[in-house]
């Protein structure tokens, strides 16, 4: 099992943007952050390999500790933690989130293989909001098909809010 890491991007202007490797699990232990000293907490959601139940538990600590006067953004939010925010509300502790980016399933029948694609929110707002997967080709230059159900999957942005 592998440890849950926190890679500090970038810290200035009152803006923390740290990455999460690893596992969610009955193993993490999260680092202690002066908070008070953002605004702003940028989290990278794409190296989480595994979210369990013990996990959930202590991540919705961890999400507690952060005061609720700083502004959350995920960005290149993974399938595994997209899953969890739909099926647990308590997940993000009712805290609203601003999603950057996020990654979502896709299929290639002519491949037949699976690509989790990257999709920006500020660049397909307008399908996301109308719970409309974005368009996709696969390396082959084939269109992509969405591999789940597009009202279950975008549930998540029901909270989101357009800037």
């Amino acid at each position: 099992m592998k440890p849950l890491e926190f890679l500090t991007l970038q810290d200035e202007n009152q803006h923390l943007q740290l990455r999460l490797i690893g596992n969610i699990d009955e193993n993490v232990t999260y680092p202690s952050f002066d908070f008070s000293l953002y605004k702003e907490l940028t989290l990278d959601l794409s190296g989480i390999d595994l979210i369990n139940s013990t996990g959930i538990q202590s991540w919705i600590i961890f999400f507690k500790s952060i005061p609720e006067s700083i502004n959350i953004n995920f960005d290149k939010c993974n399938i595994r933690v997209i899953n969890q925010i739909n099926q647990f509300p308590g997940f993000l502790d009712g805290r609203k989130i601003n999603y950057k980016s996020f990654f979502a399933p896709y299929f290639c029948e002519d491949c037949d293989r699976s690509i989790d694609s990257l999709i920006v929110v500020e660049e397909h707002k307008e399908d996301l909001f109308n719970t409309v997967a974005p368009q996709f080709n696969c390396s082959c230059n084939q269109p992509l098909e969405f591999d789940s159900l597009e009202k279950k999957y975008f549930k998540f942005l029901e909270e989101y809010k357009v800037a």
